[in-house]
């Protein structure tokens, strides 16, 4: 069999079938592809449209967080500076000192006790160790309670200062330095009961310190001290929330350096100051010790030991709860 003949297409005209001219093939094939390159141009646009339109979404949604970022780090940094003019404008007083008794002799402390104890060349050696310590128990006492007034009147003073401009109000002053206030007016009051009468009878008589004047303050150790005790059960969380505000903290950290640099805080760290005060009321047997150490009268070294005692009792007591709430924390409840 042949190859089957295909059918030319035909033009009916006045019903007579003639076929088309090449002209009206060409002209047909021509308007085929036109609309066939037509619907492929609208689904190309349709497609176009549609991926610009997703990859936009994204685009738009990278350049809000950008723009949102930069706008937040721009607000930090002028809550940062607004921090920072506060701090330097906060007027710190110019003299830290703890004044007592008298206005004139208030804030200034001999040098050495040599300086009022008169017979202090002829002494023995053992005798003059035992100056020397019981001279150690005075100065240091002074020195501690003008570092207690530098956290009063300049660490915490800030901070205060600071909530009232609307900032750190997260960080109370309770958090870093517990009942501070307490232990400071539990110091003064010890100076001024005890240890200044002491001072004043040497002063006034050039005669040498008699350890037996500190008997009867230093036998009230636990009463005197008691707020010492809300202090320590306080410290290893005060500590932990310090660490925890330096770490993640940006105006903390700035307070806490505009602090520790001020040339009136005598280059003490935030976490020094914390713990000065344990370290403080842990040291009171060892001055009394090394008094007693270096006594020789039967009586003396009887009230010494007395006295060692009673500070002994006390800041063991002390230790034990530090050491309750370091390795028991959740015996601390709302820390």
């Amino acid at each position: 069999m042949g190859r089957p003949q295909l059918q030319r297409a035909t033009i009916t005209t006045g019903g007579q079938q003639t076929k088309p001219s090449s002209t009206h093939l060409a002209i047909r094939q021509v308007e085929c592809d036109r609309n066939r390159r037509r619907k492929v141009k609208i689904v190309t646009d349709l497609a176009t449209v549609s991926k610009a339109s997703a990859a936009a979404k994204p685009r738009a949604a990278l350049r809000q967080v950008l723009f949102s970022q930069g706008e937040s780090e721009k607000t930090q940094a002028s809550e940062l500076d607004g921090l920072k003019q506060d701090l330097d404008a906060f007027a710190v007083p110019l003299n830290l000192n703890w004044r007592w008794k008298e206005e004139s002799q208030g804030t200034t402390l001999e040098k050495n006790w040599t300086d009022i104890v008169h017979s202090h060349s002829t002494m023995s050696k053992m005798q003059r160790h035992q100056q020397e310590a019981l001279w150690e128990f005075v100065y240091t006492e002074l020195i501690y309670i003008n570092k207690l007034m530098i956290i009063k009147d300049l660490v915490v003073a800030a901070l205060v200062n600071l909530h009232q401009h609307g900032f750190l109000r997260e960080v109370t002053p309770e958090r870093l330095f517990a009942n501070i206030p307490s232990i400071l007016a539990a110091h003064q009051l010890f100076w001024q009961e005890v240890i200044y009468p002491m001072l004043q009878e040497v002063r006034g008589t050039g005669k040498p310190f008699d350890p037996l004047v500190l008997e009867a303050g230093c036998l009230q150790f636990h009463e005197r001290f008691s707020s010492y005790q809300h202090y320590c059960w306080e410290e290893e969380n005060n500590l932990k929330f310090t660490r925890r505000q330096m770490g993640s903290n940006p105006h903390f950290l700035t307070y806490v350096q505009w602090v520790e640099n001020h040339p009136q805080c005598e280059r003490m760290r935030l976490g020094d100051m914390q713990v000065k005060p344990h370290q403080r009321i842990t040291k009171y047997p060892l001055l009394l010790k090394a008094a007693l150490k270096n006594t020789q009268d039967p009586h003396e070294q009887h009230t010494l030991r007395g006295m060692v005692l009673t500070a002994s009792c006390s800041t063991l007591f002390l230790h034990c709860i530090s050491r309750v709430v370091a390795t028991n924390p959740l015996q601390v409840i709302g820390s």
